[in-house]
């Protein structure tokens, strides 16, 4: 719709409603509404390309915060005949990272793409802004999502676009510190200590004492008591 009338669409109708399920203070889930009015009757949506910046922050292990994107394509296969009225998609907003993130010195926040990176639209292309933003990143967002587009009466005269995104708890992949690895391998080497103790010593040497594998004699304190009465 937009090519063929020059950039004259009028902006949509935008509404979000963050869903906190657990009451816990932390958004599970955001329901975001757009209503998209058609310039004119006769024109159709052929593809939808919606992108949304979205702060993003992770508390433990790693403290960090960032700015993340959430991008939707659906192709509604428009014809005189189809006319895409409702476009709905559902999915779950996740962190992605392809190499282990760095804990600050002195526990500080890792911020290194909490920069505004939306903002930087304005000054490049569409393609080069999401090039950059999936190849230069080491941490973005991911919305993996289904879809539904479901068929009006051609003469509906506005668009509507359902998303639900959930937030899920992510796997982040990190590199612990010094203290972090103190904390975390004394479990692993006490229980290697137990393993061995309980090795070496109730089968190792229990076993060469039971099979008399050395000469040795049992000396008890009853047969020392009896040594002491024939001295006497």
């Amino acid at each position: 719709m937009r090519d063929n009338l020059q950039n004259s669409l009028s902006p949509p109708t935008i509404a979000s409603t963050p869903v906190d399920h657990d009451n816990d203070g932390v958004v599970d889930q955001y329901n975001i509404t757009l209503r998209i009015k058609k310039p004119l009757a006769n024109l159709n949506l052929k593809q939808l390309n919606v992108i949304m910046a979205f702060d993003y922050a992770l508390a433990s292990p790693v403290s960090m915060v960032m700015e993340g994107l959430a991008i939707v394509n659906v192709d509604a296969y428009a014809t005189k005949q189809l006319n895409a009225g409702t476009i709905i998609t559902q999915g779950t907003l996740k962190m992605k990272q392809p190499n282990a993130l760095q804990i600050p010195r002195g526990a500080g926040v890792r911020n290194v793409y909490d920069d505004r990176y939306f903002d930087t639209l304005q000054a490049q292309s569409m393609e080069q802004f999401l090039l950059n933003y999936h190849t230069t990143r080491n941490e973005t967002l991911q919305y993996r999502y289904h879809k539904d587009v479901q068929y009006v009466d051609p003469g509906q005269q506005y668009i509507d676009v359902h998303m639900s995104l959930t937030v899920p708890h992510s796997d982040v992949l990190y590199v612990p510190g010094f203290w972090q690895i103190l904390k975390l391998a004394w479990v692993k080497y006490l229980a290697q200590f137990l393993f061995g103790y309980y090795l070496l010593y109730h089968f190792f040497l229990n076993t060469i004492m039971t099979s008399n594998v050395f000469d040795t004699v049992k000396i008890s304190e009853i047969d020392q008591n009896d040594r002491n009465r024939c001295t006497r």
